[in-house]
């Protein structure tokens, strides 16, 4: 059973860069891996946390 857990981050500036979504949240757990999209007008990211409860400590 897999205990890992994603979340979604959703307007962000579009001058956002992953390394900084990462340094962000991995003070909450061990990432997985951080995924950095753009959109129009905003960025969003999607957050992979290593263990389903450090994404629930968000």
């Amino acid at each position: 059973m897999s205990r890992r857990s994603q979340l979604f981050v959703g307007r962000l500036p579009l001058d956002s860069r992953e390394r900084e979504i990462e340094s962000i949240f991995d003070r909450y757990g061990s990432l997985v891996r951080c995924n950095l999209k753009y959109g129009t007008g905003m960025a969003y990211a999607f957050v992979d946390y290593e263990d389903k409860r450090d994404a629930e400590r968000m």
